[in-house]
C-alpha cells in the first residue's frame, strides 16, 4: 500500500515596494552627496595637479550647499498635524533629527580624539557617528499619515537638511542665552 502524498501548493507572496519614489530634488541631493563624498575620499589618491584648485573649491562648496537643499526637502516632506507655520516647524523635530544631532556630536568627539592622536577612541566615535547617521535616514523614511515610506533619496536629503535645522536651533539658543547673560 502506497500512501499518496498530498502536494500543497505553496504560494509565493510577492512583496510590493512600500517606499514611495523620491522627489527630483531628493534624488539630486542624494546623488550629489555620494559624488562629493567619493571625491573627498578619493582626493588623497589622485595626483596633485589632476584637477585645478578651482574645481576642488567648487566641489567642496557645493558639498556645503547640500544641507540647504536638504532643508527644502525636509520642509516639503514635513507632516504637520495642523495647517500653519509653527505646526510645520514642530513636525520637523522627528526621531531622525535627534539621531542626526547624535551623529554630529559623535563626529565632533571623534575629531577631538583624532587630534589628540588617540585613534582607537576616534575610530569608535566615527563608527557611532556613521551608524547614527544611517539610523537618522531610517527614521526619516518613516511617515505618520501615509502607508508608503519616503524614498531613500528624500530621507537622505532630509537628514542633511536637519543639520541646518540643528545649527539654527543652536544659534537661536546661543542668542537667547547671550541676551540673558548681558542682563
Amino acid at each position: 500500500m502506497v500512501k499518496k502524498r498530498s502536494l500543497k501548493k505553496t504560494s509565493v507572496k510577492k512583496s510590493s515596494s512600500k517606499y514611495a519614489s523620491s522627489s527630483l530634488l531628493g534624488k539630486i541631493v542624494s546623488l550629489w552627496f555620494l559624488i562629493s563624498i567619493s571625491f573627498i575620499v578619493l582626493q588623497s589618491y589622485r595626483p596633485r595637479n589632476y584637477f585645478s584648485n578651482e574645481v576642488d573649491n567648487i566641489l567642496i562648496l557645493s558639498f556645503l550647499a547640500l544641507p540647504l537643499l536638504g532643508a527644502i526637502v525636509a520642509w516639503i516632506n514635513s507632516e504637520p498635524e495642523n495647517v500653519g507655520f509653527f505646526s510645520r516647524v514642530k513636525s520637523l523635530f522627528t526621531k531622525g533629527l535627534w539621531c542626526m544631532l547624535l551623529s554630529i556630536i559623535f563626529l565632533f568627539i571623534g575629531q577631538s580624539f583624532l587630534e589628540s592622536y588617540n585613534t582607537l577612541y576616534s575610530t569608535i566615535f566615527f563608527i557611532l557617528s556613521f551608524l547614527s547617521f544611517w539610523l537618522s535616514i531610517g527614521y526619516n523614511a518613516q511617515t505618520k499619515y501615509s502607508p508608503l515610506k519616503r524614498g531613500i533619496g528624500d530621507a537622505l536629503a532630509m537628514s542633511l537638511g536637519q543639520i541646518i535645522i540643528i545649527f539654527f536651533v543652536i544659534i537661536l539658543l546661543a542668542a537667547i542665552f547671550g541676551r540673558l547673560g548681558k542682563r
